[in-house]
């Protein structure tokens, strides 16, 4: 039973995974939406499970001499990358702002190396780690020509039966089938490396209690951290107050459905007046916060423009506010987030 339990648990757990997230972004699309943000419940889960997948890696490496400790560091500074790069290495954390290479060639104006890569070359570094680590490698290993040269470089490749749980987390990120799959499959993809280092039912399962305690204490231990900052909050309501005058002018445009940082905003669709407009020409910020549209913060300010079916629309601009994170879904912007709704108009009903 024992040994079972120890094959099918990996696989079985990234299945839950990525079923629950499925079954979430369908019945539960306002709580989905909230739990897959930046520094929400999922990417802390992330983290957390690489982390704990890079200390399994420093311990197999640990076991080893010479040359034979070089898989086990190589997997552990992959998963600490991993980990630094989910959490922009402490930015949204301290609050500090990048240069002004990440805020201009960061599609998320991030300090991450990953997302300044092109898409699809990035998605395809993504695919060649699940199935090269998690199927490739168990494969190999068992290739009579490739035994020795594993056993050289101390090569502990993932039990091949986990190789399902890695190929179904593959499938959910080629076919992208609901919003937020990434953020997931990310998690996915944490746990199949910690399922790959430790095998033994009691650690795995005490590993697992540990990403999950780390998911749900970090961001209370993070909230409860934040302090108060009325002049930051005087300065973000200002500059809220500034970009909707820019908008009444005929400076800032949206379009329905955009969901968007506002420097993107600008730049893609050339709206070169706001650079000439109330939110650049008043108040107190930094050079880099006039140029790229970034909040007391450091963080970028966002652009909704929500349109129903019946003709209702209502466009906001808004700051993730002091905890530096997403917290409103399109419905309600909710507490610590700061909006300025700039248009809200609901449609008559027609006459009878």
């Amino acid at each position: 039973m024992t040994d079972r339990l120890s094959v099918w648990l990996g696989p079985s757990v990234i299945f839950a995974v990525l079923a629950a997230s499925g079954l979430a972004a369908a019945l539960w699309p306002d709580a989905f939406y909230r739990i897959s943000q930046e520094d929400g419940p999922i990417e802390w889960a992330t983290v957390w499970a690489f982390v704990l997948a890079a200390v399994a890696h420093l311990r197999i490496a640990g076991a080893r001499r010479g040359l034979a400790t070089a898989y086990g560091l190589a997997l552990a500074a992959f998963c600490i990358v991993v980990a630094g790069e989910e959490i922009s290495w402490g930015q949204r954390l301290f609050g500090f702002s990048p240069s002004a290479y990440f805020l201009a060639n960061n599609e998320q104006q991030e300090f991450t190396w990953h997302n300044t890569v092109e898409d699809r070359t990035r998605k395809l570094a993504v695919q060649a780690v699940l199935l090269g680590y998690g199927l490739a490698l168990p494969l190999l290993v068992r290739w009579d020509r490739m035994r020795p040269l594993a056993e050289r470089f101390g090569v502990v490749p993932p039990p091949l039966p986990l190789a399902v749980g890695f190929v179904v987390t593959w499938g959910v990120y080629v076919t992208y089938p609901w919003r937020f799959a990434g953020e997931w499959v990310e998690l996915a993809m944490g746990l199949g490396f910690l399922f790959g280092a430790w095998t033994q039912p009691g650690v795995l399962l005490k590993a697992l209690a540990g990403v999950a305690f780390g998911a749900t204490a970090t961001p209370l231990l993070l909230a409860g951290l934040q302090t108060e900052d009325p002049e930051a909050l005087a300065k973000v309501e200002a500059d809220l107050a500034a970009l909707h005058e820019d908008w009444r002018e005929g400076r800032l445009r949206t379009d329905c459905g955009l969901h968007s940082r506002l420097y993107h905003v600008v730049v893609d669709d050339g709206l070169q007046g706001m650079n000439e407009g109330a939110f650049a020409t008043f108040g107190e910020r930094s050079e880099e916060q006039t140029r790229f549209f970034l909040d007391p913060w450091s963080q970028p300010y966002w652009v909704m423009d929500d349109c129903g079916e019946d003709g209702t629309r209502r466009i906001r601009v808004y700051s993730f506010g002091p905890n530096r994170r997403r917290d409103s879904t399109h419905e309600e912007v909710r507490p610590d987030d700061i909006a300025e709704t700039i248009l809200e108009w609901v449609a008559q009903p027609e006459e009878p």
